[in-house]
This record gives C-alpha cells, structure tokens and sequence, in this order.
C-alpha cells in the first residue's frame, strides 16, 4: 500500500512530501517466500521545478521486520534529474545509495536512465534501465512502469 502526500509548496516550483507504505506479508516464511512480517517506509520527497528541469531529493526510513537475520533498520537517499524534451516526453536520471538489508554487505548503489510519456494529465507511461553501481556482479534491469493520478 503507497500514497503520497504533498504537504507544502510554495507555488514558485518547490514542494515538499512525504509517502508512507505499508507491505504486508503474502507468502509463506516457511517456504522461504517473503519474511512473514509487516514492513514500514516513510520517505521525504522535495521537488524543485524551474522551466524545463524537475530536481528531485529523496530521504527514506524502513522498518524491516524479519526473522532471517536481514537488518531491520534500512535507510535509503536519491536525487535524480529531469528534463521536460517536449510537451508529452521527459528524460530522466536517477542516482542513489540505501543500506542493503544484508548485514554481510554495507550499501547499494544504482544509476537510472529512463524517458517518460505523458498521455494526458492523469497518467504517465515510462521505461527505464538501472545499473548497480560498485556490486560485483552488476546488475542491468529494464523496467517498464504507469503513474495514474487521481
């Protein structure tokens, strides 16, 4: 369960937000499918828009609950850059760093390039390619995704 809330903006470009989620366990922990607990996040979202660019700041807290033996204090921050191409096409990029859950590893890195398509006010279509960044092996993921607005 996610939403977001816009609790300020100043109406010359700047806002801020938070968004809450809320996962709930769906699989089976004996059958190694999920950690059977709830998991919390809250994320601090700013957006800074001037022209054609869109600046964004991202700073999240989860609470990971679990029996695996996986950290359950998780941290994560991104910022990311985009540019409005033409009135319906935005690039984008994205960078950002979280506490891996692993307690053998220490931090995940990831780079993002990605273009969205605005069909009309209420919904976006986008696809994107994220790479690991400092992992061994690294890891390149193609991902396709839909925001509705209401």
């Amino acid at each position: 369960m996610l939403a977001k809330w816009r609790f300020y903006d100043d109406g010359q470009g700047w806002s801020l937000g938070v968004r809450p989620e809320l996962t709930l366990p769906t699989g089976s922990e004996s059958r190694g499918l999920g950690n059977g607990r709830a998991t919390g996040s809250v994320t601090l979202l700013s957006t800074l828009e001037h022209d054609d660019w869109t600046w964004l700041a991202n700073a999240g807290y989860t609470r990971n609950e679990n029996r695996a033996g996986d950290r359950k204090s998780l941290w994560a921050v991104s910022t990311a850059l985009l540019y409005a191409l033409a009135p319906k096409w935005t690039l984008a990029a994205d960078v950002g760093v979280s506490r891996s859950p692993d307690p053998d590893e220490r931090r995940e890195k990831y780079g993002l390039l990605g273009v969205i398509y605005s069909v009309d006010d209420d919904l976006d279509l986008d696809i994107g390619w994220r790479r690991s960044l400092g992992a061994d092996p690294t890891a390149n993921t193609l991902g396709v995704g839909v925001t509705l607005r209401w």
